[in-house]
């Protein structure tokens, strides 16, 4: 007994796991899955919320959403257009040049900000600070350069070159000063050492205090200079070409960079340099500002700005491919740059490693200038269009939101919960439905907050469409969103059919009747299968079944064809069907789909069709001999369901078959008379055979012969 116990464990343990194993082959297998399922909608790229509405949010181009920085404006002035440049003194005061006025302003460290100087120039484009505080400023149309000493003293004129624009100005460690220039494209080396005081003795300064050509380029203009480690670094318009120049003038290309114009160059504490490039014409000096923008909201462009950087063994890379069509400045921090852009004055930090982030916005066309300042730890920035200058805080806004593009569901859906990654706290969403493509007055009002990450439902009333506002607010640095998801199911709709037709014959065989007629004795001979096809389309993308009914026009009665159909195609032999006028409808089930409750099926009843499967029937064939060797054949044929098709004859050993026509020579009844004289016969045996044979409209034919 004790075996046999034994024995029957392990055969039940046996059965259990051969259980197991088949339930585990049975999942291997594909199974129908429900086309009503749940849709996700998953946002975390920078794409997927650059197509949002961000107030007071940054994206960066990893896909983070953050707060912005705070912007803080420290100068507005009306009839300013352009903040072309800063400076900073070593007090902390603060110079900015300005076009279309020409004017030089101060800001103090307290924030005061006053009229420094007024020159009769339509724009100061750069400005410089030597160690004694003496302001330079390079201006435009007429490419001079001020020194300024203080706002009460005239300024004396240093070079006064052939070029209408003074682009840019560095010092070197001997305080010679260099001025970037076009529309000649040179590069002045300036001494300031020994330069007279004052006007009046200016005059005596010798030659080696005279401004001097240090590099004479192809290029129409430098615009960009920069002091690094011993040597000049300069960038151009026209071929975008950086220079490299020694302080003996010699000169080395150290890339090309196929753009338009490198806008700014940088030096950052590892001997790097950075340089930023545009690919449309930026701003011009005297300009006013630009009309309305293009349709997409910024000029055409071809290539994207880059920003590249010029390692210390001269190598060169590019770091960065900007959004935006212009780089026109850049500061560098330990491990990070600010990068100021136009056509849509933003502001970006860009990794070493070419991952940015938009801090802000200027509310302006153009970052035309960026320092930062020494004194009071903080970035400044000037715009163009209109000319204003703010302070950039390391501190961000109390609060942003992001408002996503519009999600379709394509039809009307039933929304599920929505969640969201993010690191910190003080994130919250809201939604809104409707049925339009962009939100209006239509849409449902924004839902109460949703406050846990994890997932709540959403509350937004059923609809096509539907949109998410997130909310960030924080008090100690920012929350950072990185991604964003929730679910819908379309409600169910019925399937639509919009075309039932029946045809004569099998699909193939149809397909074959459209080519050239086949000449042979079977012409006449119709087939008796008849081929139904319709069109459909589920909205919901649902499997769908078919059933097929059928009733005859003198009957209330549908009669079933066929179930289950899986195509929305079906051929069926119709030699069995009574002759008569039929209908049939075809009935469409989205069940396979859907729960047993929410199926929906919808039905529709072809144009009539004709069966007629009853032969014509030929009458008492007569033929009567002629004198003139002739025979005059006639019989009636008839037919109960169709009307008479053609006739033809054969007599005796003819090979062929000959048409014979009824009396009025036309075949458009069921009831015909047909008549024949054959040609003269020659009396050489005295009976003689015929054979007739009648189709109908319906295929169906019949012979029948006789002698005469």
């Amino acid at each position: 007994m004790a075996y046999l116990k034994i024995k029957l464990i392990v055969n039940r343990n046996s059965l259990i796991t051969w259980f197991g194993l088949f339930l585990m082959a049975l999942s291997l297998f594909p199974t129908p899955v429900d086309a009503v399922k749940t849709k996700i909608w998953e946002q975390k790229e920078n794409v997927d919320f650059r197509e949002g509405v961000p107030k007071s949010v940054a994206i960066s181009s990893q896909g983070d959403v953050i707060l912005q920085q705070k912007l803080e404006t420290v100068f507005e002035k009306a009839n300013e257009v352009y903040i072309w440049c800063l400076a900073e003194d070593s007090v902390g005061n603060i110079y900015a040049g300005t076009g279309n006025s020409g004017k030089i302003y101060q800001i103090s460290p307290a924030g005061e900000t006053k009229l420094f100087y007024d020159s009769p120039e339509v724009s100061i484009l750069s400005l410089a600070v030597d160690k004694q505080d003496r302001i330079y400023a390079g201006t435009a149309p007429s490419g001079l350069v001020y020194r300024i000493d203080n706002h009460k003293t005239p300024p004396i004129t240093i070079l006064s070159a052939e070029e209408n624009y003074v682009w840019d100005l560095v010092f070197d460690d001997d305080a010679n000063l260099y001025a970037a220039t076009g529309t000649e494209g040179k590069i002045y080396k300036i001494p300031t050492t020994n330069l007279a005081n004052n006007v009046e003795t200016e005059s005596k300064d010798t030659e080696t205090n005279n401004p001097t050509v240090l590099f004479d380029s192809d290029e129409t203009n430098i615009v960009s200079l920069l002091f690094h480690q011993g040597y000049l670094y300069a960038g151009s318009d026209g071929k975008a070409i950086i220079f490299k120049i020694s302080l003996d003038g010699k000169a080395e290309v150290i890339h090309q960079t196929g753009q338009k114009e490198v806008k700014t160059l940088v030096g950052s504490a590892d001997g790097s340099v950075f340089a930023g490039t545009v690919t449309t014409v930026p701003p011009k000096p005297g300009q006013r500002p630009s009309g309305p923008p293009s349709p997409d909201g910024r000029p055409p462009e071809i290539n994207k700005s880059k920003i590249y950087q010029v390692r210390p063994n001269g190598t060169i890379r590019s770091i960065c491919d900007s959004p935006e069509p212009l780089i026109l400045t850049i500061e560098t921090h330990q491990d990070y740059l600010i990068v100021g852009t136009g056509d849509d004055g933003k502001i970006y930090r860009v990794t070493l490693d070419g991952e940015s982030v938009e801090l802000v916005n200027c509310k302006a066309k153009q970052v035309l200038a960026l320092l930062n300042a020494k004194h009071s730890k903080q970035t400044w920035v000037a715009t163009g269009n209109q000319g204003k200058i703010f302070q950039l805080s390391n501190d961000y806004v109390d609060e942003g939101t992001l408002e996503s593009k519009t999600y379709d569901a394509d039809l009307t859906s039933q929304w599920g919960k929505l969640s969201w990654n993010a690191i910190g706290n003080g994130i919250s969403f809201a939604t809104r439905s409707g049925n339009t493509s962009q939100p209006d007055n239509t849409w449902s009002d924004w839902s109460e907050p949703i406050t846990s990450s994890e997932g709540e439902q959403i509350t937004s009333p059923n609809a096509r469409f539907l949109q998410w506002k997130a909310k960030l607010k924080s008090d100690l640095g920012t929350p950072t969103l990185k991604k964003v998801r929730f679910g819908s199911v379309q409600l169910n709709v019925e399937p639509r059919i919009s075309d039932f037709q029946i045809h004569i014959g099998a699909p193939k065989e149809r397909e074959n009747r459209n080519g050239p007629p086949q000449r042979n004795g079977n012409d006449a001979k119709m087939d008796k299968r008849r081929t139904a096809k319709w069109e459909v389309r589920d909205p919901n993308g649902d499997r769908l079944e078919y059933t097929l009914y059928y009733k005859i026009e003198t009957s209330e009665k549908w009669q079933l064809l066929k179930d289950e159909l899986k195509k929305p195609i079906y051929t069926w032999d119709s030699t069995a069907m009574p002759d008569g006028i039929y209908h049939l409808k075809v009935f469409v089930s989205d069940q396979l789909s859907n729960q047993p409750t929410n199926g929906l099926h919808t039905e529709k009843i072809s144009k009539s069709f004709e069966i007629d499967n009853t032969q014509p029937v030929i009458g008492q064939i007569k033929g009567e001999r002629k004198d003139d060797g002739t025979y005059q054949i006639s019989c009636v044929v008839e037919d109960e369901a169709s009307p008479i098709k053609s006739a033809v004859y054969k007599i005796d050993n003819d090979e062929n078959w000959k048409v014979i026509f009824p009396v009025d020579m036309v075949f458009d009844s069921r009831r015909e008379e047909l008549v024949l004289t054959t040609k003269p016969i020659e009396k050489v045996i005295s009976t003689h055979t015929i054979a007739i044979r009648v189709v109908d409209s319906a295929g169906n034919e019949t012979i029948k012969g006789t002698n005469f």
